[in-house]
């Protein structure tokens, strides 16, 4: 890990404490990536996230996070529990 790195965690509720369920590291779209790329689906609790392009039309019921000196992607968050 560095100052650079990026990461995303899956924090849930346990006995009363939070506890992480799962990390990714997302430090940006591998090279020759399409426009919007998954990286991860979970069907329980149900949810996906990835990257998507700058500039790329993000769907309605999508979270889009961007980083301080990131320009040409963001990090995309769906859940199914929005719906």
């Amino acid at each position: 890990m560095n100052d650079q790195d990026i990461w995303v965690a899956e924090v849930h509720e346990e006995d009363g404490q939070w506890a992480i369920r799962e990390t990714f590291q997302m430090n940006g779209p591998f090279e020759d990536a399409e426009d919007v790329e998954t990286v991860f689906v979970n069907e329980e609790p149900g949810y996906e996230m990835g990257y998507i392009q700058d500039g790329i039309p993000v769907p309605d019921d999508a979270e889009v996070f961007e980083f301080e000196g990131v320009f040409d992607w963001k990090i995309w968050f769906m859940s199914s529990l929005q719906q």
